[in-house]
């Protein structure tokens, strides 16, 4: 319990669970940034219940999931990290945002993004 309440303090628990009438579940308890322009932290919880997941789907993130469990924070920012990237994306969340483009599941994406790289292009389309 004492261990528990100072990860908790520290930002994030994880635990898992194991239970006869199901393959098992993942809960997690962190802090997190209260949506909004604002960095105000707050408390979150998730449970996913692992009998809910299809087959072969969580393959992309049992080494983050690994990640948090082992409290290797390499692969995620710092709360100065998060503040800076709320402020660089919070134009994308008031009344002159841009359309949401759609594309093709078995695209680079949609046509509109090749203006981004201007003049010099995509290096992926290079490669063609």
């Amino acid at each position: 319990e004492a261990g528990e309440e100072q990860e908790r303090q520290q930002g994030t628990v994880a635990r898992v669970h194991h239970e006869p009438a199901c393959v098992g579940a993942i809960e997690m308890e962190m802090t997190v940034k209260k949506p909004g322009p604002d960095f105000v932290p707050a408390d979150a919880s998730n449970v996913l219940h692992l009998n809910t997941v299809s087959e072969g789907s969580m393959q992309p993130y049992t080494s983050l999931i690994h990640d948090v469990f082992a409290g290797d924070r390499s692969l995620f920012t710092s709360a100065p990290g998060l503040k800076s990237a709320f402020a660089a994306f919070a134009p994308l969340l008031g009344e002159e945002r841009p359309s949401v483009q759609t594309y093709d599941d078995d695209s680079w994406g949609p046509d509109a993004a090749n203006v981004l790289p201007g003049q010099y292009g995509w290096l992926l389309n290079r490669a063609k």
